[in-house]
């Protein structure tokens, strides 16, 4: 009798133990929401209401002002409930509109905000083409709200699906005629984006993430030139299209350069650009070009101060280098050509005591680091040369080879 009363305590125990563990995870599962289940669920897509923007979609048609999108059978778009990853949708018809269908597991309640994401973002290695966007920079969503859940089944609201990037149409023009060009590189405040068509084209079709306010310049190349544009304070919108014209501008080469040229900075691979904040690495400006094209482009920094023994190895070491070629110490004649070819309109100097440098010390200034009142610079001529910045002055005391004066290096082109 008490062997049975011992084991009818034990099941007693182990029944207690195991109802109280089958209430532990009933807690359990409270505590952590409601029950994960599978659902299926329906969603009407269309374009968005925004007749200028570019949905999601697989296939982008330009009708002039505005781009018709249409969605590809058998498009895949991922599901979210905040962060969480709940499923995919297939598109199940090809259109301007579809059906989306599809799997959904996770905790979903009525009321509940789902996120819909078209995601392929990959904007590097554009071609220019609708296409290619449609197939590889896609990057749309669209929120829609639970309304109903019957048996697994998920009813919602539309999904009205907007793009999160730009979409914009550059066409190229030299003056009023096309510029076909290949590649085009688009760089929005430092980043940038290189689109390389299968040919050479004037128009590109290009998908950046949206911004606002920032500086946009566009580099083309077409054969041996380089072209530019630049604009500050550009705004594009996710989700919009848009159309530009773009007036692109010869980037000449010392080869080529012109007196029109004289005041514009030269790069470090010989290029020559209107602004110093167009330039990659600015090295010099274009101060003198004589008529038979030979010419002369300042640095525009100092060196360090030197005797004037010294000088001339100073200015030879000048960096950075400019596609290659030789600074060196600019002579008498060399300052004199570079004043007269700077000078200011009205000003008729033509002999050394009787220039002025206003013209010349502004487009320096703006350029680079100019020249104030008292500065004192070397030359290489004979005489121990030098010239001194309060319009203009010249001496040839010796005694000056024994102090040391400002350098700055010229090169010849």
């Amino acid at each position: 009798m008490k062997k049975n009363i011992l084991h009818f305590y034990i099941l007693a125990v182990v029944l207690f133990a195991a109802s109280a563990f089958t209430a532990c995870s009933n807690n359990d599962e409270q505590a952590n929401g409601s029950p994960v289940n599978t659902y299926t669920i329906t969603v009407n897509a269309t374009k968005g209401d925004d007749a200028s923007s570019a949905p999601s979609n697989r296939v982008l048609v330009d009708n002039g002002t505005t781009l018709t999108a249409t969605w590809t059978k058998d498009d895949v778009v991922a599901v979210y409930k905040s962060e969480t990853h709940l499923g995919d949708l297939t598109a199940l018809s090809s259109g301007a509109s579809t059906t989306l269908s599809g799997t959904l597991t996770g905790t979903i309640e009525v009321n509940d905000e789902l996120t819909l994401k078209f995601l392929s973002p990959n904007y590097a290695s554009q071609d220019g083409t609708l296409a290619y966007i449609a197939a590889n920079c896609d990057y749309a969503t669209a929120t829609v709200t639970v309304s109903s859940i019957d048996g697994g089944n998920i009813t919602t609201s539309p999904a009205s699906f907007i793009n999160q990037q730009a979409i914009v149409k550059f066409s190229l023009l030299n003056g009023t005629s096309p510029l076909s060009a290949s590649p085009l590189v688009v760089t929005v405040d430092g980043t940038s984006y290189t689109v390389t068509p299968t040919s050479a084209t004037n128009v590109f079709y290009v998908a950046v993430p949206g911004f606002s306010s920032k500086n946009v310049a566009l580099t083309a190349t077409v054969g041996t030139n380089t072209y530019t544009y630049s604009k500050t304070n550009v705004s594009f919108d996710n989700g919009k299209y848009y159309t530009v014209s773009v007036k692109m501008s010869l980037v000449k080469t010392l080869a080529n350069a012109t007196t029109d040229d004289i005041g514009k900075v030269v790069d470090t691979d010989g290029k020559i650009y209107n602004t110093r904040a167009e330039a990659t690495t600015p090295a010099g400006m274009i101060a003198y070009i004589s008529s038979t094209g030979h010419g002369l482009a300042i640095a525009l920094t100092d060196d360090e101060n030197a005797y004037f023994s010294k000088a001339p190895e100073k200015a030879a070491a000048h960096t950075p280098k400019v596609a290659l070629r030789s600074w060196k110490l600019p002579s008498k004649d060399d300052w004199q050509n570079m004043f007269l070819a700077c000078r200011v309109e009205g000003d008729n100097s033509t002999v050394a005591t009787d220039m002025k440098v206003a013209g010349f010390r502004t487009k320096v200034g703006i350029a680079g680091t100019g020249f104030t009142d008292g500065d004192t610079y070397w030359t290489s001529s004979d005489g121990y040369y030098r010239v001194y910045f309060n319009n203009t002055d010249w001496a040839n005391i010796s005694s000056w080879t024994n102090e040391e004066r400002k350098v700055r290096a010229v090169l010849e082109f």
